[in-house]
């Protein structure tokens, strides 16, 4: 079955393919002839795709036509979605369908289920995951590879972002030195007083003088930054041109 040529396989299918097993399905996907139009005969044997598992294989695989994957992407469960989501072999459609199933069922998931999402999740996911994220939650999108500056910017930027959250993104080693952050996390007058003296000093005088324009930030934040603005020295102003004498002709 995993060595058979393309041919071969079809034959296989229309001779054979009703006595197939969930066993010989896994076998015949790993050959590397299987195309289009085998996975398409393949799921129109009844036997076979009233198997989940056979119906989650089908979908998962790279060569399978859009229209018989996204047939059964409403009936795989979260993890199975996610398994789909982050597989970039699988068509782009395909995956993007799957990520819209998956955020449909993050309000119902429980707290253990989106910790171990968080940390394999996409960006978009990661996006959704944040708002109100509790802190295991958190720490896990962190550490999610998937991460981006861009999908954590929703939460640093909300006004409304509880301080523990937008702590535990200043404290992290890997967010910390990105200079995007510090920024938005120095905006937020939410962020913890401690994490935002520390970041102060990193930012520059344009974006200093941002904060320092913040009128929803402590006062405290305020003289703080005015404080390390002032410590700044200022843009060396260019030096006049020249004025060029008149040389006497010889």
């Amino acid at each position: 079955m995993r060595r058979a040529s393309a041919p071969e396989l079809k034959d296989l299918l229309r001779d054979y393919g009703r006595f197939f097993t969930l066993a010989h399905v896994r076998q015949l996907l790993l050959n590397p002839f299987v195309d289009s139009e085998i996975l398409q005969e393949l799921a129109t044997i009844r036997t076979l795709v009233a198997l989940h598992p056979v119906r989650v294989a089908i979908c998962k695989h790279p060569r399978t036509p859009e229209p018989v994957a996204m047939r059964w992407l409403p009936d795989l469960y979260w993890r199975e979605l996610l398994e789909v989501t982050v597989d970039m072999r699988i068509r782009g459609a395909v995956r993007t369908v799957a990520e819209r199933y998956l955020l449909e069922r993050l309000p119902r998931l429980t707290r253990g289920e989106k910790i171990a999402l968080a940390r394999r999740a996409t960006a978009s996911t990661v996006k959704q995951l944040a708002k109100n994220a509790d802190q295991r939650v958190l720490m896990a999108l962190l550490d999610n590879p998937r991460t981006t500056e861009a999908s954590l910017m929703p939460l640093l930027t909300d006004e409304g972002a509880a301080p523990r959250a937008l702590a535990e993104v200043a404290d992290h080693a890997r967010w910390v030195t990105r200079y995007e952050v510090a920024l938005a996390l120095c905006l937020n007058p939410q962020t913890p007083f401690r994490q935002v003296f520390e970041l102060l000093p990193r930012l520059g005088r344009g974006d200093l003088e941002r904060v320092c324009g913040q009128a929803k930030h402590s006062s405290v934040v305020l003289r703080e930054a005015e404080r390390v603005l002032a410590s700044r020295p200022r843009a060396r102003e260019l030096p006049s041109p020249y004025v060029l004498e008149s040389i006497p002709e010889p």
